[in-house]
């Protein structure tokens, strides 16, 4: 099994899921989770353990945001 489909069953996106992806809001509010790994990357001798708290919401929001959304 390759890495892309490992990825594609955890999101397990159907039809319907699809279509609240192409949401307008969806789209933006979906591209704060790669700024958020990143300065919890860059700051994480800062925020030491509690780095962990933002690069597991990270995930955890990519994996959310097209199921909150209606569809367009």
């Amino acid at each position: 099994m390759t890495l892309e489909r490992t990825i594609a069953q955890l999101f397990r996106m159907d039809d319907a899921t699809w279509l609240r992806h192409a949401n307008p809001w969806s789209g933006i509010l979906r591209n704060t989770a790669l700024p958020l790994l990143i300065i919890t990357v860059w700051s994480r001798l800062w925020l030491g353990w509690r780095a962990v708290i933002p690069v597991a919401l990270a995930p955890l929001w990519t994996w959310y945001n097209p199921r909150i959304f209606p569809a367009p």
